[in-house]
């Protein structure tokens, strides 16, 4: 009976989620949550309790789960596994042959088996672990070297690949008045870096744009509008602020395969636009706490002083506020960075030097997904 039981349940819906179609994996490593879950809380006469955990289990974890084949999905993309897992070190690689589950579903398993056995004995208690996985979903944004929903790119590898290097990332760009300034003071330095540019203000600016590449910098994917709350928006608008970007820097002649969310968010729906749009996602493992630029003052400070081999480092391309003063403290504060780095004997290098993964994509490996 219960075999019969696990044979019903396994057949996929009409309109499964985007993992359950994904090629490379048997069936019941694409959908074995609902399986577990549904055994787990008895027979079939537990009418209440079997939609409930169907639903919980597909509209919870199909977001998290999307990213877990990401590499299978995107093929040679890099996005796929595989090629993340080279010399750079990721967090939160999750469920695929021979990978480890990822934060999200060790604990979202342990909450329902838990769950599950309270409830045989007690059951008022069952809510608790469930309560605590909401919890951890909740904060785990807060974290962003912590990659709890899908695979984010942190840090280089800490081995002889990094070797003392460092990359120097910059977010938010391009803007008019800071732009120049900073490419002409990491030209003094030889410093290269990778800037992380809006999509929005790439229309605007398209001539520091053009300066950024003509230095030899590398460009990332961050956004169209770099809104303060995207992290609340769906896939489909996620999607959408990923691939009008890529538009815009697609008049370069440059396709970007980094993606970092604005203000580093991670959040469940990017997992299923990153797929679509086979961008690899990017965070960063040292930062000032700059604020965009609103805070300044004692940034090179704060950053020298937790500054280490393998480190992504974050900054920010915009003129601070408060006038000309603002910005002659800001380019002393990161002439200032400049000057530490050396001084600590590392090298800035590009972001793909560090991890080991191209930063842009010939044309013909662009996503076939396109806007209507």
């Amino acid at each position: 009976m219960a075999r019969a039981r696990l044979r019903r349940f396994s057949v996929l819906p009409a309109r499964a989620p985007l993992f359950c179609r994904l090629p490379g994996l048997r069936l019941s490593e694409r959908f074995p949550l609902r399986q577990r879950c549904l055994s787990a809380f008895g027979p079939p006469a537990s009418s209440f309790w079997r939609p409930v955990v169907s639903a919980a289990t597909e509209r919870v974890w199909s977001p998290f789960l999307v990213a877990t084949d990401a590499g299978e999905h995107c093929g040679s993309g890099p996005a796929g596994l595989r090629a993340l897992a080279g010399p750079c070190r990721m967090t939160g690689l999750v469920r695929s042959p021979g990978r480890p589950l990822s934060p999200a579903e060790q604990c979202g398993m342990a909450a329902f088996a838990l769950a599950a056995l309270l409830w045989l004995c007690a059951p008022f208690l069952a809510v608790l672990p469930l309560a605590g996985f909401v919890g951890a979903c909740l904060l785990a944004p807060a974290f962003p070297g912590w990659a709890f929903f899908y695979p984010v790119l942190c840090h280089g590898a800490r081995g002889p690949e990094s070797a003392g290097c460092i990359a120097l990332t910059f977010d938010d760009g391009p803007d008019p008045v800071s732009t120049p300034l900073l490419l002409a003071l990491l030209a003094r330095h030889g410093f290269p870096a990778t800037f992380f540019v809006a999509g929005r203000r790439v229309r605007q600016y398209p001539a520091q744009l053009s300066a950024i590449l003509a230095a030899g910098h590398e460009i990332g994917n961050h956004s169209f509008t770099h809104a303060p709350c995207i992290m609340f928006r769906g896939p489909e608008r996620l999607t959408q602020e990923m691939r009008l970007t890529r538009r815009a820097l697609s008049r370069f002649g440059v396709q970007p395969a980094f993606f970092r969310p604005p203000v580093g968010i991670n959040v469940p729906a990017y997992a299923e636009a990153l797929s679509r749009e086979q961008l690899a996602a990017v965070n960063f493992s040292c930062r000032g706490r700059d604020m965009g630029n609103r805070r300044v003052c004692g940034l090179s400070a704060r950053m020298l002083k937790r500054l280490r081999p393998g480190d992504i480092v974050l900054l920010h391309d915009r003129a601070p506020r408060g006038g000309s003063g603002g910005l002659e403290r800001w380019l002393a504060e990161v002439e200032s960075l400049c000057l530490g780095i050396e001084a600590k004997g590392l090298r800035p290098v590009l972001l793909s030097e560090l991890c080991g993964l191209p930063a842009h994509r010939h044309s013909a490996q662009a996503p076939r997904h396109s806007l209507p």
